[in-house]
């Protein structure tokens, strides 16, 4: 059954969603087309690029916004409207309805953010040139982002950091934390939409407004929690920076250490508290549907 479950979401969905990732295609061949073929240097060059850059974001932040939105709604409306009545005379068991729309949402949320990512990479390599998007890749994490001069105790001494230096990251590290937060925060967004319409259609009124605030209240109480973690993590490499001695400032090992004593509890906390508090909700969404709905 849940194999039909799918079946019928995914075609059901798709009607919307997937007219919105053809335009984030459109979007990313247009911008390909502006950029490939703007001559640098001619007057109007930076206007032009920045315009369409400033318009590419708009559209790619708006797009994914529409698509968790829409998921969300979808869920809502199929489960907890009038349409609710038909759905829950199916065949097939709340935790069942549940693994279907979860699948569902994950797999067009996972495929949005895959093709950002390679709408990234083809309007970066379409800036740079293919044939020196390697090595133009290569130089954006590996070059210097700054050469700052510190002074401790009156004697200077020259910082040169580059983006994996600064992230206290390998190459591989750095696409493994992205894999695995792409992944576990796609799960997660979709865990706290569906869970706060499920706490949210429980309301006996304004069930809508009660789905909005209770997604509020966990977006915030989350990153208040980040927040806390950010200022804990960073307290003893700060420590240990203004304690060192100013020849060890200019060692790359001992800045790499130290910047990776703040990002990496950062990455993993990020990581695993999405994961934990992603199942925690999708676990609440199962348990509603199965105590307690209140259609509309």
């Amino acid at each position: 059954m849940l194999g039909k479950l799918l079946k019928h979401d995914f075609k059901s969905t798709a009607r919307v969603l997937l007219p919105l990732q053809l335009a984030l295609v459109a979007i990313t061949i247009l911008g390909m087309v502006i950029l490939g073929l703007t001559p640098f240097g001619h007057p109007g060059t930076l206007l032009l690029i920045t315009g369409t850059m400033v318009t590419y974001l708009i559209m790619v932040i708006t797009l994914c916004i529409i698509t968790q939105i829409y998921l969300i709604v979808s869920f809502y409306r199929s489960l907890f409207t009038h349409q609710g009545y038909l759905t829950f005379t199916l065949p097939a068991t709340p935790w069942q309805l549940l693994h279907s729309k979860g699948i569902t949402g994950f797999c067009w949320g996972l495929a949005n953010i895959l093709l950002t990512y390679l709408s990234i990479l083809l309007l970066f390599a379409s800036s740079v040139g293919f044939s020196d998007f390697g090595t133009a890749v290569r130089s954006l994490f590996t070059d210097s982002l700054t050469n700052t001069s510190v002074t401790v105790n009156g004697v200077t001494s020259q910082v040169s950091l580059s983006l994996l230096d600064l992230l206290g990251l390998s190459p591989f590290s750095a696409l493994f934390f992205l894999a695995a937060l792409t992944l576990v925060g796609c799960f997660y967004s979709i865990a706290t939409g569906y869970a706060s319409a499920a706490i949210g259609q429980l309301f006996a009124k304004h069930k809508v407004a009660a789905t909005v605030i209770t997604y509020l209240i966990i977006y915030f109480v989350m990153q208040f929690f980040y927040g806390i973690v950010s200022v804990l993590t960073a307290i003893r490499p700060l420590i240990a920076i203004a304690n060192a001695a100013p020849e060890t400032l200019n060692s790359l090992e001992f800045t790499i250490n130290t910047m990776s004593r703040v990002y990496h509890p950062l990455f993993l906390v990020l990581l695993i508290s999405q994961l934990v508090v992603g199942v925690i909700l999708y676990l609440v969404s199962g348990f509603i549907m199965n105590k307690k709905i209140n259609l509309d």
